[in-house]
């Protein structure tokens, strides 16, 4: 019993571990099964946060691979209007280096 009730406290706050290994050893004036109630409802609220904690990184995580998203768009756009005026340049200074470019 003792053994199965120590792996179930690895997963609690400290606080709540310190509570059962008290109520276990006697040192505190608490029933048993008040104390058992609150263990479970300290494994719910761990669940609840490991829970919450998740969906905030997720939704984090989608949020910088839309901005990286974002970027590489706004990145091929640049790149694709500096090739266009590049190679206007150039057809620019090649149609008036040529001897049919002059008029």
């Amino acid at each position: 019993m003792l053994l199965r009730v120590y792996r179930m406290m690895q997963g609690l706050p400290g606080r709540t571990q310190k509570m059962v290994t008290y109520v276990m050893l006697g040192a505190l004036p608490c029933r048993v099964e008040e104390t058992l109630e609150h263990f479970l409802y300290e494994c719910g609220e761990l669940q609840e946060e490991r829970r919450m904690a998740e969906i905030r990184t997720r939704s984090r995580l989608t949020r910088n691979r839309a901005a990286v998203e974002t970027l590489m768009d706004a990145g091929l756009q640049e790149a694709s209007l500096i090739h266009q005026i590049y190679k206007a340049r150039v057809e620019k200074e090649l149609n008036q280096s040529s001897p049919h470019g002059h008029s």
